[in-house]
C-alpha cells in the first residue's frame, strides 16, 4: 500500500506498525518517494493481532509533520 499522508493538524506524529510476518513503514520528508526512510518495522510476527508493542521497532519517533503538507508513505 502506498500513497500521500495528509495530516489535518501541524504537530508531531507517531507511528506504528503490526504485521503477521516482515511488515514496514515508510514515510517520506515531504511528496517524493525518493525522500522516503524506514519509520517503524516488525522483523517477525507479532503474538497477537494488533499488537503495537509487541517489539519496540514497530513504533516510531515523534516525526513532526505540517498541516496541509503532503507526505509520501509506504507500507
Amino acid at each position: 500500500m502506498k500513497g500521500w499522508l495528509i495530516p489535518p493538524v501541524t504537530g508531531n506524529y507517531t507511528f506504528w506498525i503490526a504485521s503477521d510476518d516482515n511488515g514496514e513503514f515508510w514515510l517520506s520528508i515531504d511528496d517524493d518517494p525518493a525522500n522516503r526512510v524506514r519509520a517503524c518495522y516488525a522483523s517477525h510476527a507479532v503474538a497477537n493481532k494488533r499488537d503495537w508493542y509487541f517489539f519496540p521497532q514497530q513504533q516510531s519517533v515523534l516525526i513532526p509533520l505540517v498541516a496541509g503538507q503532503a507526505y509520501f508513505y509506504e507500507v
